[in-house]
């Protein structure tokens, strides 16, 4: 890995995130684009981890998109953490998110998931009670 030249891994895991809430909502790179008051190959380059996002433009993208700045840094991959070449020392990184590490293969990045969660997000609260349970039950049933 030449350090001088390839993306920081925690700018590609910030990207890809962003890039993940993104379509989530919806959002297509123009708008993000406008709302953040850059161009959309900006915003593809940050999506990219090609560019680093500045605080204060990272602050712009998590008003635009409705997440908090940890969202950016919740569940950052172990094998992400290694690939730095910086705090390569790195052993409880619980402080960057708190909660467990997704694997590498994140399945939110699959199409079916996005287009689940957003079908989800656009039923009644009611409606969205009833899936949840169905869901619920089917996975404890594969499990037994």
């Amino acid at each position: 890995m030449n350090f001088d030249k390839d993306p920081d891994p925690i700018d590609i895991h910030v990207g890809s995130r962003m890039q993940l809430r993104r379509t989530l909502m919806g959002m297509t790179q123009e708008q993000l684009a406008k709302s953040i008051g850059v161009s959309f190959q900006q915003v593809q380059k940050y999506e990219r981890g090609l560019n680093r996002l500045s605080a204060s433009r990272l602050f712009d993208v998590c008003q635009a998109l409705g997440v908090s700045i940890t969202y950016f840094f919740e569940d950052v991959p172990e094998d992400t953490l290694r690939g730095r070449k910086r705090n390569t020392e790195v052993t409880e990184p619980a402080a960057l998110g708190g909660r467990g590490r997704r694997p590498s293969g994140d399945l939110m990045n699959k199409t079916e998931s996005l287009e689940l969660v957003r079908s989800y997000w656009h039923m009644p609260a009611n409606q969205r009670e009833k899936v949840r349970a169905l869901i619920d039950t089917l996975a404890r049933a594969n499990r037994e």
